[in-house]
């Protein structure tokens, strides 16, 4: 039986439903988030999980610089809202134009909240997170 690249989305889109890691895979780039080059991604991915479930409020990410934190928070910010679009997710920087790429890559192009989707790659975010299609 050979998979159709449909079918191979739908299962790519369920996984990403449930994993944060799997989430930037498909909106970002699978050669950036992969478990050979760079495992700990996928690490801070699970640890972002956690925490959305853990009695903290609040999580601090620290490394090095060009080490993927600010792709992968932006990513989180988005998965996280399409969980539970209630959630208050707070960013900071350092500088006004690493703010702008942040709004940019969140809110930019998604007009209302009907349109709301994940541009990169023209997945639609209700197929990732299809309970929150109405909001």
């Amino acid at each position: 039986m050979q998979l159709t690249e449909v079918t191979i989305l739908k299962a790519k889109c369920e996984l990403a439903s449930q994993s944060l890691f799997d989430y930037c895979k498909i909106r970002d780039s699978e050669e950036f988030y992969n478990e050979k080059d760079a495992p700990y991604l996928e690490k801070i991915c699970q640890g972002i999980q956690e925490f959305e479930y853990d009695d903290n409020e609040l999580l601090i990410v620290n490394m090095p610089p060009r080490h993927g934190k600010s792709r992968t928070a932006t990513n989180s910010a988005s998965w996280l809202l399409g969980r539970n679009p209630k959630y208050k997710i707070m960013t900071g920087t350092y500088n006004t134009l690493f703010k702008d790429w942040i709004h940019d890559t969140l809110y930019q192009g998604y007009g209302s909240k009907t349109t709301y989707y994940t541009k990169s790659r023209g997945i639609l975010r209700k197929t990732v997170h299809p309970y929150t299609s109405n909001w």
